[in-house]
């Protein structure tokens, strides 16, 4: 039988993505785009933002409430 996801669960779904999304576009377009050098800063920068949303999305996911509880 279908059933329909929750709220949390589909935004722990969406800010996973967007962590792996993030994690590898942010740094590719800062390469590949605007031809700027990928500075150590920028790095620590783009894996602090992932990492936070990867955790954030970990987060929501665990605190929803678990269907038959």
């Amino acid at each position: 039988m279908f059933e329909h996801k929750t709220i949390a669960e589909m935004l722990g779904e969406y800010l996973r993505e967007a962590a792996v999304l993030s994690g590898v576009f942010i740094p590719l377009d800062r390469v590949l785009g605007q031809k700027a050098n990928l500075t150590w800063d920028y790095v620590w920068v783009t894996l602090g933002l992932s990492a936070g949303l990867l955790a954030a999305g970990i987060i929501m996911e665990r605190r929803r409430p678990q269907r038959g509880d």
